[in-house]
């Protein structure tokens, strides 16, 4: 089954927020066994309904949302947000607009110099702007050739902690009752889940709002300065203790060149203009910084916040969704006619009795009551991928189950190369890949829970690397 989904934002948080209740509510507080074996039913009966099992996800979602919101409706605050969009726009326009106007203005004087022109400073911030984003195009572009790096960028980050920081406050407010902690897990679950797969389209929604904002500043300085052009009269000069006359003539037919040509006028001559004796009409140098700001900023802007948008909408329609093999497995498992072999091998852990139950349990509960656990290979430390045995049968396939212990420190290049071995020999199979983490040897070896949310943590990062979520034994 392939992994990856594009849906809807609506219906992308809708199956995300089943996932998160799910993987969190054990003791169906908030969605009983029996309602989600229901959903499972109805997704595999639906004859006119899809056939994969991605769809069959999604639309067992889509059943079971009317139930996970009858009982717990704090998780509507995620399903369907408030809807702040055309405050933030109109904020984002006027906000900027009042700033360029009230601190763009020619000053008190009435003089104001052709080389430190109040509008020098939005254009030159501007393209240093273009610069950065430039820079940014190239990096993505040639880090995905190689296939390293990441795409998301700092704005991404920054917008997944804002989010993060939202989700954590519905946290907060969520309560203690029993209810209430199996609401607040499986907001805390949905956070994990939510973050990485919505931050392309939150970081472009919040790009339109910063180029709609710079676009707003710019006009808003221009206006101020034709405002305040009508009731007083300004006079242009300039001084320099370094520049002479032909270095500053040559710089401005240089900025303002473009804007020259849009406005069918020339440049006009700066060296009667020096020192405090020179001035004139501050006129012509207002429409050649305005018309600048309008080609280099304005237009340009525009077109940024309209891409950004066309982006956004894009990806509110199809948002590329990681879903976890385990999770769909398991959600399945009961529409299903067969039973699923599954192969356990443990690596560098001995495997005792207890270990052993625990293991055949929690895969009863992940793979389905009619799996048929087979006892694999127990590895050493370092043992290649290669010791591991698969039935010999190609048409069978079935679920691996990797089990380590917490009680080792996860390291890239030991642990994570194992993984990432296995799972190209287990692709060229047809076998799927299940990571199981016993955190139980390790919680009564130390004590400490905080120690063991530490090492856990650092297994889960180690695994999000590697795309790959684990099941615990708890």
């Amino acid at each position: 089954m392939s992994a990856r989904l594009r849906l809807s934002e609506g219906d992308a948080r809708t199956l995300l927020v089943i996932q998160a209740v799910e993987d969190t509510d054990h003791d169906g507080v908030l969605l009983a066994p029996r309602t989600r074996a229901a959903a499972t039913r109805r997704a595999f009966d639906d004859g006119a309904g899809p056939v994969d099992d991605l769809a069959r996800l999604r639309t067992r979602a889509a059943l079971l949302r009317s139930d996970v919101l009858r009982e717990a409706p704090a998780l509507g605050h995620v399903l369907d947000p408030p809807r702040t969009r055309g405050a933030v726009v109109l904020a984002t326009l006027v906000v900027p607009a009042l700033t360029g106007a009230l601190t763009n203005l020619l000053g008190p004087e009435r003089r104001v110099s052709v080389l430190a022109f109040p509008l020098a400073g939005i254009l030159l911030w501007n393209l240093a702007v273009y610069a950065a984003l430039a820079t940014g195009v190239i990096i993505r572009a040639a880090t995905s050739r190689r296939g390293t790096g990441s795409a998301s960028g700092r704005l991404a980050l920054a917008v997944r902690w804002l989010e993060g920081a939202r989700l954590a406050g519905l946290v907060r407010r969520a309560g203690g009752s029993t209810r209430s902690v199996a609401v607040t897990d499986a907001l805390q679950r949905f956070q994990r889940l939510w973050l990485p797969t919505a931050a392309p389209l939150i970081a472009a929604r919040v790009r339109v709002v910063l180029h709609l904002a710079a676009l707003a500043l710019a006009l808003g300085a221009v206006a101020g300065m034709y405002v305040s052009g009508i009731a007083f009269e300004y006079r242009a000069t300039w001084e320099s203790t370094w520049l002479e006359a032909p270095a500053v003539q040559r710089y401005l037919d240089v900025v303002l060149g473009p804007a020259a040509r849009v406005l069918g006028m020339a440049v006009p001559d700066v060296a009667a203009l020096r020192g405090p004796a020179g001035e004139g009409s501050a006129a012509p140098w207002i429409h050649l910084w305005g018309t600048t700001l309008g080609l280099f900023v304005v237009i340009p802007r525009a077109a940024l916040a309209l891409l950004g948008a066309l982006t956004a909408a894009r990806l509110s329609r199809r948002l590329p969704i990681h879903v976890d093999p385990g999770y769909a497995r398991r959600a399945l498992q009961s529409g299903r006619g067969a039973a699923t072999l599954v192969e356990t091998v443990y690596y560098s852990c001995v495997p005792d009795t207890g270990l052993r139950e625990r293991v055949h349990t929690r895969l009863q509960e992940e793979v389905g009551a009619r799996a048929v656990i087979h006892e694999g290979a127990a590895l050493e430390y370092g043992d290649d991928p290669e010791r591991i045995g698969l039935p010999a049968d190609p048409t069978r396939s079935g679920v691996l189950a990797l089990i380590f212990t917490l009680a080792q420190t996860p390291e890239p290049e030991v642990h994570g190369e194992f993984v990432e071995r296995l799972r190209e020999r287990l692709d060229g199979a047809g076998w799927q890949l299940l990571v199981v983490l016993d955190t139980v040897t390790y919680r009564q070896r130390v004590g400490a829970e905080a120690r063991v949310r530490e090492r856990r943590a650092t297994w889960e990062r180690l695994l999000r690397e590697l795309q790959l979520t684990a099941i615990e034994l708890v």
